[in-house]
């Protein structure tokens, strides 16, 4: 992890802790509209799957050619009748239909007798907006259809119903809801198992269609976690919702009722089938928006059955487990924090997120675990944006804390350049062009014997005060106080422009408030003191040089060390100035300069031609 402060962690964890607790509000209250868009986010499952639709199942669709044949819905109940008394060789015959309505004596009764030959399975709507009651005793089919056992389950509650007239009704070998659910954004994506009415416990088409296929009853496992009926086993939630697979209208075997109807159908299409009928004509079929789109509510049924027959049925993960899941990839994103490069955060933050994303897509279509990524999604684009908020903060005070440390030996306007632009600063050392300035006071070692600490004290404030502002106006860097010496760099740690022109500049204007200096001196009793300057100019190693513990900007090198010796020759030759060379070449058509001829410089084996600089 980054180094961040102390305070600064406290606060990060405080908020990461602050926000997972949120998430698993959220996850557990599952308001409307947070809930619709977590659940958008894995809608893509869907059509990512390859899974085929079961082959037992055909739909009968009542379908823009049915109705061009038989004209416009709803039909005479002979027409009807005629078709699917095709279906006799079917196992079962699933009416996604209500005949809620009487018509004539005939019509009726011939279709209720087509129902009584073949093993057909009809539909009721609960809570229906008609609020139609039948006039007969339906308690007695009501409990033939029903399952016994409740659970512990919040099953859906309805108070009214709008079944089939009798003479039909009483033809049905079972009755089975035809309600679908939909999510707050009002797209389906989990089917019911049942509804509760009457205090019986009424199964959807689907399972009612399944419980006369396999000829068996379903029932509760032991823990009360799945519905089982043969082989499969149907999870469900607190609601008795289930999440089935929704295949393509095209995974279907489909037949118009209009072919049907045909005399050349062949009945043998159909055998042991399980056969769902109903309506896709548009302006009259309940259509569905799901994930794949819009979709007839019909196959809403048949995608439940088929998922059921081939175990294609999703296990929800529970909000345990979420919360597992939600803290392990909050905990993924932090490796971000072990970097300072802000494009390898964001690849590793959409790194982690696509990765989460296709583990979701790998478990629902390859084994069916459904972990509704979306929640935890949020968690991992939470904890990013926490990250960066905190390392946001941190940079501002590294930002402070640089600007603060670089004030005490730059001028504010540039310690405030460089901690907005560190990329100019290149810590750990650089060889650069620069130019060293070097002052000194002369004779200042019998000056200090003479006068008490404290008073000493203020006549090096004195005397380091307007210099230091000379140098910082000029753009240099004060490198150090060595005693009543004062060592200065010009073009480090930024660029600047002229460098040894500003450093020469400098360096006049430091002589020239000799005068106000020992002016200030003789207030004290102070006698005046003079000051030599020695100025090079060359490559040296520039940076911020020391231990872990403490460490300084400096420069080091043979350039440095040649500018503290001309300082040192000033008395010697008689000169308040002297600069090298170098120096003189870059600023000799600018100031006015005198050649000193060659002198023995200390720690040098040959003679180097030297100059004063004049500033009088």
């Amino acid at each position: 992890m980054l180094n961040l402060y102390k305070n600064e962690k406290i606060l990060f964890f405080f908020g990461l802790a602050a926000a997972y607790l949120i998430l698993l509000a959220i996850n557990h209250s599952q308001p409307k509209v947070l809930t619709s868009i977590i659940s958008a986010v894995s809608d893509n499952y869907y059509s990512h799957s390859s899974k085929k639709a079961n082959t037992d199942i055909v739909f009968i669709s009542i379908d823009h050619k049915s109705v061009k044949k038989h004209g416009r819905w709803p039909w005479p109940r002979e027409t009807i009748a005629n078709g699917l008394s095709k279906l006799e060789n079917a196992s079962v015959v699933a009416l996604d239909i209500v005949f809620s309505e009487a018509t004539t004596s005939n019509a009726d009764n011939k279709l209720s007798e087509v129902l009584s030959e073949i093993n057909s399975l009809g539909g009721v709507f609960l809570d229906s907006d008609s609020k139609t009651f039948s006039t007969y005793d339906l308690d007695e089919q009501l409990i033939n259809s029903s399952l016994i056992e409740k659970n512990n389950v919040s099953w859906i509650q309805s108070q009214s119903i709008e079944p089939n007239v009798e003479s039909i009704s009483s033809s049905l070998s079972l009755v089975g809801a035809l309600n679908t659910v939909s999510d707050p954004d009002s797209r389906l994506r989990k089917y019911p198992l049942g509804l509760i009415f009457k205090n019986a416990i009424i199964p959807s088409l689907g399972l009612q269609a399944l419980r006369l296929h396999l000829n068996q009853d379903v029932k509760f496992d032991a823990k009360g976690n799945y519905l089982l009926i043969g082989n499969s086993k149907i999870p469900f939630n607190e609601n008795g919702l289930t999440r089935p697979t929704l295949y393509p209208e095209s995974a279907f075997t489909t037949y118009s009722f209009a072919e049907l109807s045909q005399p050349s159908f062949d009945p043998m299409l159909v055998k042991d089938k399980i056969v769902l009928v109903g309506i896709t004509e548009a302006g009259v079929t309940d259509i569905r928006s799901t994930p794949l789109g819009l979709y007839p509510g019909p196959l809403v049924h048949a995608s439940f059955i088929s998922s059921v027959l081939d175990n294609q049925i999703h296990s929800e993960i529970t909000l345990l487990q979420k919360a597992g899941l939600m803290a392990l990839v909050m905990l993924l994103t932090l490796i971000a924090l072990t970097t300072q490069r802000t494009p390898v955060r964001y690849f590793l933050y959409l790194l982690l997120l696509s990765a989460y994303w296709f583990a979701g897509l790998v478990l629902a279509t390859k084994l069916n675990v459904w972990i509704e990524p979306g929640i935890q999604l949020l968690g991992i684009i939470i904890t990013a944006v926490l990250i960066e908020i905190t390392l946001l903060t941190h940079g501002r005070h590294q930002i402070a804390k640089l600007e603060t440390a670089f004030s005490s030996y730059l001028p504010a306007p540039l310690a405030k350049k460089i901690s907005q632009h560190p990329d100019q600063l290149a810590l750990g050392g650089e060889k650069k062009d620069v130019t060293i300035l070097f002052s000194d006071i002369r004779g200042f070692t019998s000056m200090s014997e003479k006068i008490p600490p404290e008073l000493l004290a203020e006549v090096m404030n004195i005397y380091f005060d307007p210099l230091t502002k000379i140098i910082f106006k000029h753009g240099g860097t004060l490198d150090k106080y060595i005693g009543d010496a004062i060592m200065a760099i010009f073009n480090a740690p930024i660029e600047l422009p002229n460098h040894t022109l500003a450093a020469c500049n400098a360096a006049i204007e430091m002589q020239q408030a000799h005068e106000e200096i020992n002016n200030k001196l003789a207030t004290l009793g102070i006698s005046r003191i003079k000051t030599g300057i020695g100025i090079n100019t060359g490559i040296a190693a520039i940076g911020n040089f020391g231990s872990s513990i403490r460490f300084s900007y400096t420069a080091f090198g043979d350039t440095v060390n040649m500018a503290s010796r001309l300082e040192s020759s000033t008395k010697k030759c008689g000169a308040d100035i002297l600069i090298s060379t170098d120096v003189h070449k870059k600023i000799n058509a600018t100031l006015t300069c005198e050649p000193m001829g060659k002198i023995e410089i200390a720690g040098k084996s040959d003679l180097h031609e030297i100059f004063e600089l004049k500033w009088k």
